[in-house]
């Protein structure tokens, strides 16, 4: 019993390699004196495609093709269908390879145990490459019509040969050849605010008409077919690449980067977050701020940087700012809402782009005045007779002593008086000062009071009026 058991279990797993012979191709085929190409297999196929290239100078003479084989197996040929496939007559057998001399091309092979033919599934199809080669096709490259800033076709100067191939069933089918075009662009690097250049390629879909449509790349480029997925390393072989004529680029890309430069706030007031790394969203007047405008030259030519109040840019929104060039600097002075951004147009001036806006508000003013600070006798710590302020657009500050002598006058409200009149300590006691500033919402101030110089308290801090 044990006996028959172990037969009929060997008998399965002989069934089942056979099986799996019938069912994969797991190793490629070879060729002389050419070469085969990589083997393609289309997405839900069982078959490897593979061109056959003839040797330097060789042209169309006889092939040699040598197929890995399993024992117990034969070499099949067939044209449209495994229902007419026929062992080749020619096969030469060697162990685990089988040769073919003067081989027949555009065909389907297979090997398979002479009683599982029906059951097999996995096959070659071997065409000859120079039947359907591009060498003789030219390439032109222009701006597509319904998108003329956006997308470049590509065309050739006649639609591809097809490669088709018959599958065991008896269907025709139409290999995607994957043509490769090269060419140059550039591309925006946030780290250094720079368009660097990139070669760039991409694998085109299978078109009936020969025609593509591409990204228009950012620069001055020709574009290349550099092979398909049947020519690597033979290229050349077949007068690849074929390169159109430079084309100009037309597509824009802008980014704008902004600083601020200085700023109408003191240390003591509240800061905001920046807004995308670049400026706060909350500034205090008076603010400098500088754009600087980056796009893809030598196609972006024409540069704007456009302010405009509210918090988006409009055709109604009051222009703020409207400066022809790369880079200019803008001091905000008034409370408000603004956006920012910038334009660029190309050497046709018909593509344009508009960078990012940036939305600030440029706060409500604010301005205090302590009466009491220690010059002298706390070394670091309320050192100055200093204002808090934010959004100031103008100041003036003055300090006179108890018989109305002016002792120290300042206009900039960063800051402030030391406690000293023409170098010199002044002695404690109290003193008077007179500040006026306006505002960027167009408050006005006037403040006046005394101001107390202590000599000893260095616990004391400033109350601010």
């Amino acid at each position: 019993m044990k006996t028959k058991s172990l037969i009929l279990l060997l008998l399965i797993l002989v069934s089942s390699a056979v099986t799996l012979s019938a069912q994969s191709v797991s190793a490629s085929p070879s060729a002389s004196p050419g070469k085969l190409s990589q083997p393609y297999t289309p997405t839900g196929q069982q078959v490897q495609l593979l061109a056959y290239h003839p040797a330097a100078g060789e042209g169309s003479g006889a092939v040699t093709l040598t197929f890995p084989i399993a024992t117990g197996e034969q070499l099949y040929s067939y044209t449209n269908s495994i229902q007419e496939a026929q062992p080749v007559a020619t096969a030469q057998y060697a162990g685990t390879t089988v040769t073919v001399p003067n081989a027949q091309l555009e065909c389907g092979y297979f090997t398979a145990q002479p009683s599982q033919i029906m059951m097999t599934r996995a096959y070659y199809w071997i065409f000859d490459y120079s039947r359907v080669s591009l060498g003789d096709l030219t390439l032109t490259a222009d701006y597509d019509a319904a998108e003329p800033c956006q997308q470049v076709t590509l065309a050739l100067s006649r639609p591809l040969a097809p490669i088709s191939y018959h599958t065991l069933q008896g269907a025709t089918m139409q290999a995607d050849r994957g043509l490769i075009v090269r060419y140059q662009d550039l591309v925006y690097k946030e780290e250094t605010h720079t368009f660097t250049a990139e070669q760039k390629e991409e694998q085109l879909p299978e078109t009936n008409g020969g025609a593509w449509h591409l990204i228009a790349p950012l620069t001055d480029t020709p574009f290349a077919i550099i092979g398909d997925r049947f020519t690597e390393g033979v290229a050349e072989q077949y007068g690849l690449p074929i390169e159109s004529p430079v084309l100009q680029a037309r597509r824009v890309e802008l980014h704008a980067r902004y600083r601020l430069l200085s700023a109408g706030q003191s240390q003591a007031a509240d800061s905001t977050a920046s807004n995308a790394g670049q400026l706060p969203s909350s500034l205090s007047a008076p603010a400098n701020v500088e754009v600087d405008l980056i796009a893809n030259e030598p196609a972006a030519v024409i540069y704007q940087i456009v302010i405009v109040e509210g918090a988006a840019p409009s055709e109604e929104a009051p222009v703020v700012l409207q400066f022809n060039g790369r880079q200019a600097q803008y001091t905000f002075d008034k409370m408000g809402t603004y956006t920012l951004y910038g334009t660029v147009s190309d050497r046709t001036a018909s593509c344009t782009a508009t960078s990012q806006p940036v939305v600030v508000t440029v706060q409500s003013s604010r301005l205090e005045v302590p009466n009491v600070f220690t010059p002298f006798s706390s070394p670091g710590v309320n050192d100055l007779f200093q204002v808090v302020h934010q959004s100031l657009i103008s100041f003036e500050g003055r300090i006179y002593d108890s018989w109305g002598g002016l002792i120290y006058s300042w206009s900039d409200p960063n800051g402030g008086w030391d406690g000293t009149c023409r170098g010199k300590p002044v002695p404690s006691g109290v003193y008077y000062y007179v500040i006026t500033a306006e505002g960027a919402d167009g408050v006005q101030y006037h403040k006046s009071g005394d101001v107390n110089i202590l000599e000893s308290d260095f616990s004391q801090q400033p109350n601010f009026n």
